[in-house]
């Protein structure tokens, strides 16, 4: 029988940078120890912004490996989001990775 590992984390609700007209964040999993590239199951939480707006990565998972992954944001409308917001309202993102 295959073991399983699960780990869980989140992010620490800065590090976002501007991509195009939204924001993008690598989030490190290395503490997951995933030796394969884990199936990733994610949500975005945080302070403020109106967050039920937003489009693009909110369970999303971009590049995953053994050690990470990117997310991207939008808001829905098409608005510009940046950095700056995404820092300011502190969003975050938690994570899950189950590796078979």
């Amino acid at each position: 029988m295959a073991s399983i590992r699960i780990a869980s984390g989140a992010t620490s609700g800065s590090g976002w940078e501007t991509h195009g007209n939204g924001v993008k964040l690598d989030v490190n999993t290395s503490d997951g120890n995933f030796t394969n590239t884990p199936v990733y199951t994610i949500s975005v939480g945080g302070g403020g912004g109106n967050m039920w707006e937003l489009s693009g990565g909110t369970s999303a998972v971009y590049d995953p490996t053994p050690t990470g992954f990117r997310v991207y944001l939008l808001w829905r409308t098409g608005g510009p989001l940046t950095a700056q917001e995404a820092n300011d309202y502190g969003w975050y993102v938690n994570w899950i990775g189950i590796e078979e």
